[in-house]
C-alpha cells in the first residue's frame, strides 16, 4: 500500500482539474509502471483498478449533478458507454468504407483552438455530434475508432491502428530491455491514453502533445540502446 501512497499527491491534482480522461490515465499509467518495476502486489493492483472504477463513476456523477442532470451512478456508466457504442455504429453505417472528412476532424483538435490555422473552428467532439445529431452545440464521443472511421473509413482505420500498435510494440520492447526502465515512462503514457481512449476517442490536443513527447522519447532511445 505504501507504494500507491506516491500516487495521492498527483492524484489530487489531476482530481481538480474534473477531467475523468487524466485521473484514470495517471492510475494506469502508475500500475504499468509499478507492476515492470515490481513495486506493486496483485492486490494492489486490484484496489487501484477499483479506484480507477469509483473515481470515474464518481466524477461523472459529479458532472451530471454540476449541470443540473441527475442520475444513479450506474446510470452514468451505462448511459455513456452505450451512447458511445451507438455513435459508433451510426458512424461505420454512414461512413464506413471511404470516411468523410480526410484529416479535417482530427486536424480540428488544433485548428480549433489556433482560429489562425485553417480547418474546422468547432471542436471535434462536436463535430462528430453534428454528423450524427445535426447540432454543433454538443459533444459527442465514438470510441477510438469512431474518428478514424469519419476521417479515413474503416480501411484507413484499420492500417493506422496497425502502425500505431507497432509504435507500441517498439515501447514495451525497448522499456523491457536491461537499463532501460527509465523508458516505462513514456511507455506507460502511451498506452494508458490509448486505454482511456478507447471510450473517448483520441482527440485532445494535450493528449497529442503527451504521445507525441513519448514517441519521440522512445524513437530517440533506439540509436542510444542498439
Amino acid at each position: 500500500f505504501k507504494s500507491l501512497l506516491i500516487l495521492v499527491p498527483s492524484l489530487i491534482a489531476v482530481i481538480l482539474l474534473a477531467y475523468r480522461t487524466e485521473v484514470v490515465a495517471l492510475l494506469i499509467g502508475y500500475l504499468i509502471v509499478a507492476y515492470y518495476l515490481e513495486l506493486v502486489k496483485f492486490i494492489e493492483i486490484g484496489i487501484a483498478v477499483i479506484m480507477s472504477s469509483l473515481l470515474y463513476i464518481g466524477i461523472s456523477v459529479l458532472r451530471y449533478w454540476l449541470i443540473g442532470v441527475a442520475f444513479s451512478p450506474l446510470q452514468t456508466v451505462l448511459i455513456r458507454n452505450t451512447v458511445t457504442c451507438s455513435n459508433l455504429d451510426l458512424l461505420i453505417e454512414k461512413f464506413g468504407i471511404g470516411g468523410l472528412t480526410k484529416g479535417s476532424l482530427h486536424w480540428a483538435v488544433l485548428s480549433s483552438m489556433f482560429r489562425s490555422l485553417p480547418g474546422p473552428k468547432i471542436a471535434p467532439r462536436r463535430i462528430v455530434a453534428f454528423l450524427l445529431r445535426g447540432t454543433p452545440y454538443i459533444s459527442m464521443t465514438s470510441t477510438l475508432y469512431g474518428p478514424l472511421i469519419i476521417d479515413f473509413g474503416l480501411i484507413g482505420a484499420i492500417i493506422i491502428l496497425l502502425l500505431y500498435g507497432f509504435i507500441v510494440g517498439l515501447g514495451y520492447g525497448l522499456s523491457m530491455k536491461p537499463n532501460c526502465k527509465p523508458l516505462l515512462g513514456p511507455y506507460s503514457t502511451i498506452v494508458a491514453y490509448t486505454i482511456v481512449a478507447v471510450e473517448t476517442g483520441l482527440l485532445d490536443l494535450n493528449v497529442y502533445i503527451y504521445i507525441a513527447i513519448s514517441i519521440a522519447i522512445l524513437l530517440a532511445s533506439i540509436k542510444v540502446h542498439r
